[in-house]
């Protein structure tokens, strides 16, 4: 390691980064080393969920802002394709399994449990499912776009902080600025109506059954429900059909099994009783 990488490196520990080494023996003998970053990053703990998040918020952006040249103010350092525009390591060395990590939820900071990873948020178009080049940009959300990016921890970091910016930016919209008294412009919330979904009185009459039949469902008892799946309906995604199937055999069957282990039960009783 030169000593250009080494300065480097104690940098980057300063702001809150371990870099790893690892690589593979090449054919004149030398290593062909690759680093990876491990991203430590403090989450504040203050009651103040406001006040928590506009100090998380702050600390991410400081550990989010691509390196810049000494030189030349506005230069970023790390500005190639395929490289963490922060630590400046190799991303394609990573592969893609770098990125399949789970997102963290902004509020809890658990794994979401709906699936959604780094790679399906940032590599994926939601609209038609193909891959796509995320790339950095020089104010982190803002500025000109860079042709690099950033490492899986430095990303999981630039979920968060979007997903906190983006809810802090929802609840200044809807204070009433002098920028906008001055204008004449007033915001007022959004009030939904509430959608009254309609059920047949008949449903209202057999509910009784019905949950009778759901207290016992797996016992010879069955139920399949089918949604609506007009996406033009009002209905959409509302249950239309109930199927629920009877099967008297597996009845019989459950009562006859339960029967005997009533018996069983029954004999391991007096048999306890003459024993003491």
């Amino acid at each position: 390691m030169g000593l250009f990488e080494g300065e480097v490196i104690k940098r980057l520990k300063h702001l809150g980064f371990n870099m790893s080494m690892f690589g593979e023996e090449v054919s004149n003998g030398l290593e062909d080393s690759h680093f990876m970053s491990n991203v430590r990053f403090t989450f504040d703990d203050n009651p103040d969920p406001y006040k928590r998040r506009r100090i998380n918020m702050k600390n991410a952006l400081r550990v989010l802002k691509p390196k810049r040249s000494p030189l030349r103010l506005y230069s970023i350092t790390h500005n190639n394709p395929g490289q963490c525009c922060v630590t400046g390591i190799d991303l394609r060395a990573l592969g893609a399994e770098a990125y399949n990590k789970a997102l963290l939820d902004p509020h809890t900071l658990q794994p979401v449990e709906d699936g959604r990873t780094l790679m399906t948020e940032f590599f994926l178009d939601h609209l038609t499912g193909k891959p796509v080049q995320f790339t950095a940009q020089s104010g982190v959300t803002t500025g000109l776009p860079l042709r690099s990016s950033y490492c899986p921890g430095l990303l999981q970091i630039y979920w968060l902080y979007t997903q906190w910016k983006y809810e802090s930016d929802m609840e200044e919209q809807g204070r009433n600025s002098s920028f906008l008294r001055s204008r004449g412009i007033e915001l007022k919330p959004l009030r939904r109506k509430e959608v009254k979904r309609s059920r047949p009185l008949l449903v209202d009459e057999i509910e009784p059954f019905y949950a009778k039949v759901k207290m016992h469902e797996g016992q010879g008892i069955y139920i399949t429900e089918y949604t609506n799946p007009d996406e033009g309906s009002k209905h959409y995604g509302e249950v239309d059909i109930v199927h629920i199937t009877l099967d008297l055999r597996k009845m019989r069957s459950e009562e006859r099994l339960n029967s005997e282990k009533s018996k069983v039960g029954n004999a391991s009783e007096n048999q306890s009783e003459v024993n003491l």
